[in-house]
């Protein structure tokens, strides 16, 4: 028993959130990490850093570190961009680096059809774990890495812009201690109404899954005088979101999410999750 008991605690915070690829609840924020077919999409230069933690009680909590840059190269219809990510789940120290490219194939004066793809390195560490039992058992750690590859698609018509993604396409990485390379598919979509001038309105939709279960996220946007934007969420009916940001000098954003859990997470706390863009 003493033993099972353990082994649950220490892998406590990765089960509980199986979906392993990270799920920001301001994806719009950062939506080449999750489909590369945006690099630099709708700007010249892009730059963000974004840190997320939850459950901070909770022994192990996850937290994520993601810095990207991106570079639209519009002469070639093209976008470039570097990633880099951070994760630790429990004992589990997961680093990701990437190089991100995009192209864009013109279907009309107000269409688009976006392709893209990142590669780079995924790698993953634990140390040696003692299980403490009638006689001491010891789980192996160390670290493992691994080339990976994610690809996308994407569609923009007017305010609307959806697509499609799967990362983790090359042969993913299984053991005792690391299931964090398993393909994860992804559709996404949002659609700007400009009420006013002044004013409007963007619901966003994310689904994700690795074809165990599904993560399905779903946010109303604000946006005041395109500098101040406010956002409501919810994920799997299980988790609600609130956000709030502000614009600086026309280049500079800051926001800041919360992620309250009605299930039995709630009592472990919130989630926070907050971001700097240039």
């Amino acid at each position: 028993m003493k033993r099972l008991l353990t082994i649950i605690f220490i892998f406590a915070a990765s089960f509980l959130f199986s979906q392993q690829i990270k799920n920001s609840g301001l994806f719009q924020q950062n939506i080449s990490f999750f489909n590369p077919s945006a690099t630099a999409y709708q700007t010249k230069h892009y730059a963000t850093i974004i840190f997320d933690e939850k459950l901070s009680p909770f022994p192990g909590n996850p937290t994520t570190f993601i810095a990207q840059y991106e570079k639209n190269l519009e002469k070639i219809n093209s976008g470039i961009g570097i990633l880099m990510a951070n994760e630790n789940i429990g004992f589990a120290k997961y680093n990701i680096g990437m190089f991100q490219y995009r192209y864009t194939l013109k279907t009309g004066e107000e269409s688009r059809i976006l392709v893209g793809t990142s590669a780079g390195v995924f790698h993953s560490k634990f140390p040696d774990i003692i299980i403490i039992s009638n006689s001491n058992d010891t789980l192996e750690g160390g670290s493992q890495g691994k080339f990976t590859m994610n690809i996308g698609a994407s569609y923009q018509w007017k305010n609307l812009y959806a697509g499609i993604s799967a990362l983790n396409v090359t042969k993913p990485l299984f053991d005792r201690l690391n299931y964090n390379s398993a393909i994860h598919y992804v559709a996404h979509a949002n659609y700007v109404f400009n009420v006013s001038d002044k004013f409007n309105i963007s619901p966003q939709a994310k689904l994700m899954t690795e074809l165990v279960k599904m993560s399905a996220t779903f946010n109303l946007r604000f946006e005041h005088y395109n500098k101040f934007w406010y956002l409501a969420g919810v994920r799997n009916v299980k988790s609600f979101l609130f956000g709030a940001g502000v614009q600086f000098w026309d280049r500079l954003y800051i926001g800041y999410l919360y992620e309250h859990f009605t299930n039995f997470l709630g009592k472990y706390g919130p989630s926070h999750e907050a971001f700097v863009t240039f």
